[in-house]
């Protein structure tokens, strides 16, 4: 019986372990959606664009000047 119940510990830490990955990469997805979304749906004035663009970094955890880079290698 416990050698069931290490097989099924194991089993869930190793599900785990692949699932934080994949959460984040979902997370920086959908913030770069957003940012490309809202930056390509109206005339933005240059304040309004580096507002979203930081916005948009500081969910994915980048700089802001890379932010286009990043995204545009993530949503491919």
């Amino acid at each position: 019986m416990s050698i069931l119940l290490a097989i099924i510990a194991f089993q869930l830490f190793n599900i785990s372990g692949n699932l934080a990955p994949t959460g984040r990469l979902d997370a920086d997805r959908r913030a770069c959606l957003e940012w490309t979304s809202q930056n390509r749906s109206s005339n933005l004035t240059d304040e309004e664009e580096d507002r979203l663009r930081k916005r948009a970094a500081n969910k994915v955890g980048t700089k802001a000047g890379y932010i286009g880079f990043y995204c545009s290698r993530l949503l491919k």
